[in-house]
């Protein structure tokens, strides 16, 4: 059978990466337009990498939401120094 909607009017998800949002809530942010994604991902390549992102703005626009990142702080900046 059908699922019933799950509409609860703006929602916020924190989503630790990129893609975790719809692995875990696709239906219910698809079914709340105007929600909010917060991504937390402070550093990782992908999240660099300009296509991965350009894919990422994508769903955001497809699940009608808003796409919030969280900047860099020192210590994500130190990381990459020392990894990358």
């Amino acid at each position: 059978g059908k699922c019933r909607a799950m509409n609860f009017g703006k929602i916020l998800v924190v989503s630790p990466h990129m893609d975790d949002e719809i692995l875990g809530c696709g239906g219910v942010l698809a079914n709340n337009p105007g929600s909010d994604i917060l991504y937390v991902t402070g550093y990782h390549p992908l999240i660099e990498n300009k296509i991965y992102r350009e894919e990422n703005q994508k769903v955001v626009s497809a699940l009608k939401a808003n796409g919030l990142y969280m900047q860099k702080t020192i210590e994500h900046q130190q990381y990459r120094q020392k990894c990358f």
